[in-house]
């Protein structure tokens, strides 16, 4: 009975053990991922010469504004522009 209680606790710590490793390796691949996902520069005109301030970034050679993570995702006010007839704009 006493080998079937060590058997059960040894598992659990191997399991722990693994579950702990996943998750490290999981964090080091998203914080990787999330760093390749960072624009390198302004996406309207590709020059380096751009201002990061939190999520927007402003390109100093074009004016371009917009969100830094390259605008794959629209905020909500960039959505009502899109969907308002041109006479509302």
């Amino acid at each position: 009975m006493l080998t079937k209680v060590a058997i059960r606790i040894v598992v659990t710590v191997v399991v722990l053990a693994i579950a702990a490793l996943l998750g490290k390796i999981f964090t080091a691949y998203l914080k990787r991922r999330a760093k390749a996902l960072d624009v390198d520069g302004c996406v309207a005109c590709g020059s380096s010469e751009v201002v990061r301030d939190g999520a927007t970034l402003r390109c100093t050679k074009c004016g371009y504004t917009g969100r830094a993570d390259g605008g794959g995702t629209l905020s909500v006010e960039e959505m009502r522009s899109i969907r308002a007839p041109d006479d509302q704009r």
